[in-house]
């Protein structure tokens, strides 16, 4: 397995939870990818955590409101946020 494969797979196993990032790297036995700087821009060219409720998200859920936050997360149409 290519060292973009571990990262992809790293990804994958964030994708869709709320979990930490160095909690699915120490799975992988990885946490040497915390601070790696090509790592984590791949990362950020697939998948975001949302600044609300902390899951990570593809891309494309990204709210248009709010900077960070998922469409989830994002104020209905007339509520404060």
């Amino acid at each position: 397995m290519t060292e973009l494969d571990q990262w992809n797979k790293i990804i994958e196993d964030l994708r869709g939870t709320c979990q930490s990032i160095i909690q699915v790297l120490s799975n992988h036995s990885r946490e040497d990818l915390e601070d790696h700087s090509g790592f984590l821009g791949e990362l950020d060219q697939q998948i975001f955590r949302c600044e609300s409720c902390d899951w990570w998200c593809e891309l494309s859920e990204e709210s248009e409101v709010i900077h960070g936050c998922c469409r989830d997360c994002e104020p209905e149409d007339g509520e404060e946020e």
